[in-house]
């Protein structure tokens, strides 16, 4: 499939060092559950968003991230980016935590299991865990939630033909903004992965950045569309959290990305 520029002009920005954490499901993890890392307990989330607040750091969505970064401004106070993967209906409490604390955040939902029970691999299955329904995502919204597309079916993106992985960022972008009444621009990799191919297509689409799952908290112009994340998993405890957002180093991790681009773009 030929690209086409759309002409759009992406403005440029500085260097902006805030940490982007994402989480899954705000639940405990079922003794049978395959994967427990996407699971978060409700009383440990508590716990880390309201030591963010006793800090004074302010919980912000993408949306607000992307627009500072874009006109190369920092936010009066410090922030840290919140993300959730996926759109399971137990983000309903979760937010209700969040408003509590005066804290935004984005949900990354998967338009086309929207409202239906789906098993890990989300395929419909009556047993399975239930996805925010249309209605919900309109009631987030109007409760400051930052509702974006997570693709239609949270398949590789990159094992796809690339009309039907085009399909995905479309079609997705269109049932949410169907719902919402307003734009849906921005994205995140199912799995988190992405090539230079891909990064293209979700501009292509008319997406302003997309979140993959490469660790840091230094953002740069050029990785707009593979903005870093820090993730947030099953039983980590509020010193280890401090540490992922505020002291670990990334070079590594931002070697290993850089790396990655490198070889696709030689």
């Amino acid at each position: 499939m030929l690209l086409i520029s759309t002409n759009k002009k992406i403005p440029m920005a500085d260097n902006l060092t805030i940490p982007i954490i994402y989480y899954h499901r705000i639940a405990a993890p079922p003794a049978n559950a395959p994967v427990k890392d996407i699971y978060m307990e409700p009383e440990r989330f508590a716990r880390q968003m309201k030591w963010l607040k006793r800090l004074g750091i302010q919980g912000i969505n993408l949306s607000q991230f992307m627009d500072y970064f874009e006109k190369g401004e920092k936010p009066a106070r410090r922030s840290v980016v919140i993300t959730f993967d996926d759109g399971f209906e137990d983000n309903l409490d979760a937010f209700s935590l969040l408003n509590e604390c005066g804290f935004s955040a984005t949900i990354f939902v998967v338009a086309g299991s929207i409202g239906r029970r789906v098993n890990a691999q989300f395929a419909t299955d009556s047993r399975g865990e239930m996805v925010l329904s249309a209605e919900q995502i309109r009631r987030l919204a109007r409760e400051a939630a930052d509702i974006q597309s997570h693709g239609m079916t949270h398949r590789r993106l990159t094992a796809l033909p690339e009309k039907e992985a085009m399909r995905e960022l479309a079609d997705s972008k269109k049932i949410l903004e169907d719902i919402l009444g307003k734009a849906v621009d921005l994205f995140c990799y199912p799995y988190g992965d992405f090539n230079s191919r891909l990064e293209a297509m979700v501009k292509f689409a008319g997406y302003r950045a997309a979140c993959s799952t490469a660790r840091g908290k230094t953002h740069r112009p050029d990785e707009r569309f593979c903005l870093k994340r820090i993730p947030v998993h099953y039983k980590q405890g509020t010193l280890k959290f401090f540490q992922y957002l505020y002291f670990k180093n990334y070079g590594r991790a931002q070697k290993k990305l850089d790396a990655k681009r490198g070889a696709e773009n030689p």
